[in-house]
This record gives structure tokens, sequence and C-alpha cells, in this order.
């Protein structure tokens, strides 16, 4: 039999049903204002750690002192660090290796390579150098691609130190000069370029600390001369892959030409821009960066990843209609296949039956095992030396007062007894008989005659009272 419920506890459901419904709607309206708000979320590009000077000085002190156009080559080719490896490897090749002048250039025309990065072929110190520290390479061209502007201002704040310690200067390998307080640096001839060897004391007193500068030296027989910064031989250029960069140091842009002979007249320029198509690959440093180039849509990063693109969802038809020869649209006398619901039985399985499992006797042959050779223990003679014992020295025997051992049991108490010639007995009795043997004592001796016991009989008298 069930117990009718109280009123007080339904009064006190119904309040706690109240409050939690009072708590729940706040919480809904802000779920449902952070659901609108997730689109807008996440089609922003998330913000990326951007490097910081000490870390761009540290990438950038090996090629700041570089001239610009050279400067410009290897910013843009590490820009694509797969093609740098391709075309070192392409460089060493046996048949490669002894080119030059239109023979390298006609051998460059088929590959597909950027033309930063043909245009390194000429200099193979550098894209061996790139390509040895290939590390390096990815993370300086992910700091061109992030950080345009901040590594343009690295290259001359590092400029501006090497000048300052006295070690850059105009020499005949390179002419060093200011615009608007930029440092800029040119190759002496169009045809010629020199690639300049230093270590980073160019630079002085090294700012950060935390951050040393790489250091990359060349070959010990490549350069020569005296001074901070020596060269080495200087290379000729390839005319449709060279100079078609310009630096704006001051409005940090990098502008191109088109990639032909720069020298025939003027030519428009236009801001250099990243082809993803020549990167294979190579992930971005940051997703801002990757939506920059490849777009919010992330469908399209498949391709540049090494996947093949997904093909386009195939419609499908509505629940109970099948498109076939039967039910074509316009076909006279058949209409659409409607199909109802599939019922399913119970599955019924049997009991599984499994046979005994039959194992042979396990077969063991005799171990077999040789003798144990041991050889003779050798124990040479024990040596021990003399026992040195010196004289034993004895004080004096201090004893205290010697204490009484007590006694494991008390004293035995002697019963005092009566004396010798008393009995026990009443006084006047006791008195008689003592008397009489006093008596007996002090009397003579017997007389002679026939009596013989205590004077009594014929011979004999008693003594008188």
């Amino acid at each position: 039999m069930k117990r009718p419920i109280k009123p007080w506890i339904a009064v006190l459901a119904a309040a706690a049903w109240l409050v939690c419904i009072a708590s729940y709607a706040p919480a809904a309206q802000e779920a449902a204002a952070q659901s609108e708000q997730s689109p807008a979320a996440a089609s922003t590009p998330q913000a990326a750690a951007l490097l910081t000077p000490a870390q761009l000085d540290q990438l950038t002190a090996p090629i700041a002192l570089d001239s610009d156009p050279l400067l410009g080559m290897i910013l843009t080719a590490a820009t694509y660090p797969l093609e740098v490896v391709e075309a070192a490897r392409w460089l060493d090749a046996d048949d490669h290796a002894s080119l030059h002048g239109d023979a390298l250039d006609s051998a460059l025309a088929p590959q597909s390579w950027a033309t930063s990065v043909k245009a390194l072929v000429a200099v193979p110190e550098v894209l061996r150098m790139m390509n040895q520290n290939l590390e390096w390479t990815e993370q300086l061209g992910n700091a061109f691609l992030s950080q345009q502007a901040d590594v343009m201002d690295s290259i001359q704040r590092l400029r501006q130190r090497a000048a300052a310690s006295g070690a850059l200067q105009s020499s005949p390998q390179e002419t060093v000069s200011t615009e608007d307080g930029d440092v800029v640096i040119e190759p002496p001839s169009p045809e010629v370029i020199y690639i300049p060897c230093y270590a980073p004391a160019v630079y002085g007193p090294w700012p950060w600390p935390a951050y040393p500068p790489f250091y990359f030296p060349f070959p010990p027989d490549y350069c020569y001369g005296a001074g901070l910064i020596t060269f080495g031989i200087g290379f000729g250029i390839i005319g449709p892959y060279w100079g078609w960069g310009r630096w704006n140091w001051r409005g940090h842009g990098f502008y191109v030409v088109p990639p032909r002979r720069p020298h025939r007249g003027p030519l428009p320029m236009r801001p250099w821009v990243h082809n993803p198509a020549h990167r294979h690959g190579v992930p971005y440093p940051n997703r801002a960066t990757a939506q920059r180039y490849l777009g919010p849509n992330a469908r399209t990063w498949r391709g540049y990843r090494g996947f093949p693109a997904r093909p386009a969802p195939t419609p499908r038809p509505a629940p109970g209609l099948r498109i076939g020869p039967g039910n074509r649209p316009g076909a006279p006398g058949r209409g659409p296949i409607q199909r109802g619901p599939i019922q399913r039985g119970p599955i019924q399985r049997g009991p599984i039956q499994r046979g005994p499992i039959q194992r042979g006797p396990i077969q063991r042959g005799p171990i077999q095992r040789g003798p144990i050779q041991r050889g003779p223990i050798q124990r040479g003679p024990i040596q021990r030396g003399p026992i040195q014992r010196g004289p034993i020295q004895r004080g004096p025997i201090q004893r205290g007062p010697i204490q009484p051992r007590p006694m494991p049991h008390p004293p035995r108490v002697m019963r005092q007894g009566p004396p010798v010639f008393q009995s026990y007995g009443p006084g006047p009795r006791v008195r008689s008989d003592a008397a009489r043997g006093a008596f007996s004592r002090s009397a003579p001796g017997p007389r002679g005659g026939r009596g013989g016991r205590g004077g009594s009989g014929r011979g004999g008298g008693r003594p008188p009272h």
C-alpha cells in the first residue's frame, strides 16, 4: 500500500524545480550566444606567436651583410625549402657540376623551380650552405613570410651595428651607401657577384646573450684577404634569373620584374608574391600564414600537403525513392517504388559444441652435460707479520665497603625451654620430684649386705627424715 505524499513535500519539490529552471535559463542564453559567435571566431585566424627582435637577429646574422640582390634571392628561395634541396642535389650531380654560363642557363630552363632558386644555382656555395642547414633555411623563410617588415628591420639593425664597428665599408667587391638612414649594399658590377665571409664579431658586442647568432663558415680555402670581412671568388650571374629584385627598405617591400633579362630598358615592377605551389606541402608556421596564402577553406590545403583532392559528395535520393530504369522520369506506366519497413526476427543461435582437446605426450630427450673441468686452485703462502703488543697498565683496584648480603630466609627462632632439672607439670609436684632427686644424689653409697636396691629390704634401713 502506497503512502500518500505529504503536502509540504510537494511544495518543496515544486520550489526546487522552479530554482533549477531559473538557473538554467541564463546558462542556455549564454550557450546560445556563444554558438552564434562561434562561426565568426572560427573564421578569424588564430594569433600566432611572432619572433622577437632577438630571435630575428639570430636568424639573419649569417646573411645580413650580403649584397641586396643576393639577399633577395636567399630570402625568397628560403620560402621553398624543398626546391632548395632539389636544386642542391641537381647541382652536385656529375653532369651538372661543370656547367657554366649559357650551358647552365639551358640546363635550368626545363626545371620547374622558382626563379629565386634557379638564380642561386649560379652561386653554389650559398646554395650548399642553405641545403646543409635546412632547419635554419626553413625558419628564415617562415619568418620572411610571416614578418617581412620585421625581418627587413633586423637586417638594417645588424648592418648599422657592423658599420658602427668599422667592419662594413666599401671595397672593390661591394659598394656600401646610405639612403634615408638605411644601409644599402650593391655589387660594383652587374655581371659578377661576390660572397662576403665574416664572423659574428663584425657586429661588435652581441646585444642578445640568450640568442647567440648563427654562424656557417665557408671552407678555409674559399675566402682570402685581410680584415673582418673577406671575399671569395666572383660568380658570373645568369641573365634570365638575376637582377629582378629591388628592395624598398623604408616601405618594407620587395619588388620584382618579369623573369627576363632586366637590362633591356625599364620594366614595370610589382611586389613579390609567394607562390604556394612551389612549397610542395611544407607546412606553414601558423594558421594565419596558411590562410593568407591558401585561403580559409581547409579543403584546398590537401593538394599542397601531397594528398589528392577529395571529390565532391554525390547527392543521395530521398528515403523510400529508388532511382532506376523502372522509375525514370517520364517513363509511362510506372510510379516510384515504395518500400515498407524491414522486419527482422530474433536471431537464434544454437549451443557451441567444443570437443575435447587432445594433447600428446611431451617427449624430451636426455640432457647431455659434459664434465666440468676445474683447474687447481693456486694459493700463495699467507704472510703474517709479528704481533706487537704493548705493556698492560693496570691501575689500583678501588673497592667500596662490604655490605652483608641479605639472607634468603629469616633467622630461625629457638624455642626457650625449661631448666634442665625442671619438668613440666604442676608446681608442687615438680618441686617434690626435684627435691627427691637432689636427695638421692647427695645420699651415701650402699653398704654391704644382701639388700641391694635403694636401701630398702632387709639389710638396710630408710634414711632418717
